[in-house]
């Protein structure tokens, strides 16, 4: 049994959306129900402007920073 879609945004057919690369940059692609899309979208690396997939970013930075600081 697979589990329910999540409920955040999602972009339509063609439409213009922004991830977090592997190296930390933004990066702006145009949505084409790739895997690639579907998987980012699925983990919430997915975001409707620039300004939103920065500010996530940060916080997983953020994140990263400390948990060098603090191993578990």
């Amino acid at each position: 049994m697979e589990p329910p879609e999540p409920a955040w945004w999602k972009p339509e057919m063609h439409e213009p959306w922004f991830h977090i690369a592997a190296d930390g940059h933004i990066a702006s692609e145009t949505w084409t129900d790739a895997s690639a899309d579907r998987e980012r979208w699925w983990i919430g690396n997915c975001f409707k402007t620039r300004d939103q997939a920065e500010q996530a970013r940060e916080i997983i930075r953020e994140a990263l920073r400390h948990f060098r600081q603090h191993p578990a």
